[in-house]
């Protein structure tokens, strides 16, 4: 839709392409997922994310939370979120210079796509 944020459009693009009605390069919704998944830590645990940091920034602060931190939920899902930010930064430039990944086969896509939903909607990936 017009003006929708673009939160929005990649979580409807992603849902759209796991439900097979896909009207978004398949490119496109990888490249999405990574900034999905961040504004999703982000809203979810406003004042306990660091602003600007990366997703692998963000597992790190997961994997260092005390007990009594409410990131300490995610602790048991560090793996899963560290395999599907591998996935993710492969689209993006990083600060070695690398050129992003300009592919993604759809079997790929749907695996990390369905785990990022799964972190959105039940709170765990």
């Amino acid at each position: 839709e017009l003006g929708a944020p673009d939160s929005y459009k990649r979580y409807r693009d992603l849902q759209d392409l796991i439900y097979g009605k896909a009207t978004t390069s398949p490119l496109a919704v990888a490249q999405g997922l990574r900034p999905l998944v961040e504004g999703h830590l982000h809203r979810r645990f406003p004042g306990h994310i660091k602003e600007g940091v990366t997703f692998g920034e963000v597992l790190d602060q997961i994997k260092n939370a005390p007990a009594t931190s409410p990131l300490a939920v995610l602790a048991p899902c560090l793996k899963d979120l560290g395999n599907l930010n591998d996935f993710a930064r492969q689209f993006h430039h990083d600060t070695t210079g690398k050129v992003p990944r300009q592919d993604v086969t759809d079997s790929e896509l749907m695996v990390f796509g369905k785990q990022a939903m799964r972190l959105i909607h039940t709170g765990v990936p």
